[in-house]
């Protein structure tokens, strides 16, 4: 017997063992609307221009989904079309000599259209060392992301007319025609070299120097019942900072085999294939003996699991997530289609449905479908209803029972945080986007001034009633933190005096330096407007609500510094976008205040005291108080 029910997910923060892309996906690109049904695919069309507007001809155009590539290029009007094109996310990249490359990251939910806009073309420089510092000859780049906005699977579209680009005798790489003043991401493979994953680098400016380690093999089999699979994607990740890391991807040959080159440590290997179900990531200690290293992987023979979502008033609901877990793994991720269908291939194992309901909207019924007993191979669900989701307000109490304005309001488990503070009653209302995955909000409710604080939860089990949150006292979080791999260090800048900020154009405020602000605690964060998600987003919605806590403070300064990527008048349409009213600045040319600080990976908040003095840098869940714990020592 098959039974399913509607449970409270146990999931909280989970780390994948699976890679999981589409929630990235869904964030970052447009969803295609449905113009025609189609029974297997759709038609996806579109168009090039050139940074006029101009139609583009003759360029050629990709389209890649699960490492499969279709290649075409533009006709006399600049435009292109792809057929027989998968529901699911894809990735777009468009080429034309003397232009920047151009790209789109879409979810498929149907037959479309859409612009790949190219641009005025820079480069970036590289020299590519081992670790002694010699030149290595013969890397290559294996894939791009241009400005966080879309991927280039370079080493997928070279077969394809795309331009293999690899070090030289001298060990030096240029990556071309990036669009300027943008940034890029990217990964610098080698036969005898594990992988460099590069955060970020500016387009333009100096040559940079990209150290690759010595590698070891590791190898291995995907099959189904015993025969080799071909194209199937093998993933080596390992959990970093609070979330899943791939640090290589493999293809499977036409017997199935697969071999990486990583650094001797502890993975887990997971495997996907467009046709079969994954079974459960494999851990693996990489040691240096090579022959030790194998990994055997099978995929199995799918359950297919049939649904739709609806709105409240019966319309589809399309482009909504959902998901399939196996206790905390994620195991399959698809989308909705125009129509509101979706269809998961699943092992025949008990596991979860997530929905992520879109914005504003939550499940009828909240929590993860539980999908238990597991004989059969095909599973129909009755239609998944939507309903608006409900406002949480209450008033916020202090000790004495009295109504306690200017009070911050945080949310501690929802993608992306909410904020909200106390009015003169010291009443809030909270309106989220998104339901919490357990059908449970946790909140924390904190004093601006004083070290009074209070943690509450809310159930969306029915509509909650208004709350009512009394603070009590705490001690504030001053402890150093260990430092990962995947943040900046700073612990050599700690005790000593912050080095200056030196910017060339400054935004809501005259030139400022620490000099200037003596005498005050500065919130000091390092983020570049090429990406408004994610945890940037997160990182300016947090500074905005503390300006707003503490606009009638003296003594605190939040001062943004803004990488040299962009143009005075895109910074500018970023903050009008962000409604940012506090200081900003962008760097110079020279990156000198992001060099000071060591700055490689954003957001960066640091705290700096009413001396002058560098404090803390790992400020992520305790920034309200260590500001005050600043405050308090002067």
């Amino acid at each position: 017997m098959i039974r399913i029910s509607v449970v409270k997910s146990k999931i909280q923060n989970p780390k994948s063992k699976i890679p999981s892309r589409i929630c990235r996906v869904m964030a970052l690109g447009a969803l295609l609307t449905l113009l025609a049904p189609a029974s297997f695919g759709f038609d996806v069309s579109g168009s090039v221009v050139d940074p006029k507007g101009q139609s583009v001809a003759g360029a050629d155009v990709w389209l890649s989904q699960d490492r499969y590539v279709k290649h075409t290029k533009t006709d006399a009007h600049g435009a292109f079309v792809f057929s027989e094109v998968a529901p699911k996310p894809a990735e777009i990249v468009a080429r034309k000599e003397g232009f920047s490359v151009g790209g789109v990251v879409v979810s498929i939910i149907g037959s479309g259209s859409l612009t790949i806009s190219l641009y005025e073309p820079d480069v970036v420089r590289l020299r590519i060392k081992n670790q002694d510092y010699e030149p290595l000859a013969g890397a290559w780049l294996r894939t791009m992301f241009v400005a966080d906005s879309f991927d280039v699977p370079v080493e997928d579209l070279v077969p394809d007319n795309f331009p293999a680009i690899r070090s030289d005798e001298e060990g030096r790489m240029v990556l071309p025609e990036l669009p300027k003043g943008t940034h890029v991401r990217f990964v610098v493979g080698h036969r005898e070299y594990a992988n460099a994953n590069v955060a970020y680098l500016p387009v333009g400016g100096k040559e940079q120097t990209i150290l690759l380690y010595p590698g070891v093999k590791l190898r291995g089999r995907v099959s189904v019942d015993g025969k080799g699979v071909e194209h199937a994607r093998v993933f080596v990740s390992r959990i970093g900072a609070g979330a899943q890391r791939d640090i290589a991807e493999a293809l499977t040959d036409r017997e199935g085999f697969y071999n990486v080159m990583v650094e001797p440590g502890e993975y887990f290997v997971s495997v996907r294939h467009r046709m079969y179900a994954s079974p459960k990531s494999k851990d693996v200690v990489v040691k240096l003996e090579a022959e030790r290293n194998v990994v055997d992987l099978a995929l199995e023979r799918p359950r297919t699991i049939d649904g739709s979502a609806v709105y409240p008033d019966g319309k589809p609901c399309s482009g909504m997530g959902v998901s399939y877990w196996i206790g905390s793994d994620l195991y399959q991720e698809v989308i909705t289609q125009a129509d509101g269908r979706f269809r998961l291939l699943t092992p025949l194992v008990d596991g979860r449905i997530r929905m992520l309901a879109p914005n504003g909207y939550m499940t009828e019924n909240i929590g993860d479908i539980s999908v238990t007993g597991s004989s059969a191979s095909e599973i129909n669900l009755e239609p998944i209803k939507l309903q608006a989701l409900p406002a949480v307000e209450g008033t916020v109490l202090n000790q004495e029972g009295k109504a306690e304005p200017n009070v911050l309001l945080s949310s501690r488990n929802l993608a992306p945080p909410v904020w909200a503070i106390t009015d003169a009653q010291g009443r809030f209302r909270i309106q989220l986007g998104q339901a919490p995955s357990e059908g449970k909000a946790t909140f924390r409710a904190e004093h601006a001034l004083r070290f009074l604080r209070s943690d509450f939860e809310v159930s969306f089990q029915q509509t909650p009633s208004p709350i009512t949150v009394t603070l009590a006292p705490f001690e504030p979080d001053i402890a150093s933190r260990e430092v990962t791999k995947s943040e900046n260090d700073l612990s050599s800048l700690i005790g000593a005096q912050a080095p200056e900020i030196t910017c060339d154009h400054w935004w809501n405020s005259a030139p400022l330096s620490l000099e200037s602000l003596r005498g005050k605690v500065v919130v000091m964060a390092f983020w570049g407007g090429f990406e408004l998600r994610g945890p940037i987003r997160d990182c300016i919605e947090e500074l905005r609500a503390l300006s707003d806590l503490f606009k009638e403070a003296n003594d605190v300064a939040i001062v943004c510094i803004h990488d040299n990527g962009k143009d005075i008048p895109d910074i500018q349409e970023l903050i009008d976008q962000c409604r940012i009213s506090f200081p900003l600045g962008r760097d110079t040319d020279e990156f000198r205040t992001y060099q000071a600080y060591q700055i490689h990976y954003i957001p960066q908040v640091l705290l700096i005291d009413k001396h002058g003095v560098l404090r803390f840098f790992q400020t992520d869940g305790r920034l309200l108080e260590l500001i005050k714990s600043l405050r308090r020592e002067a």
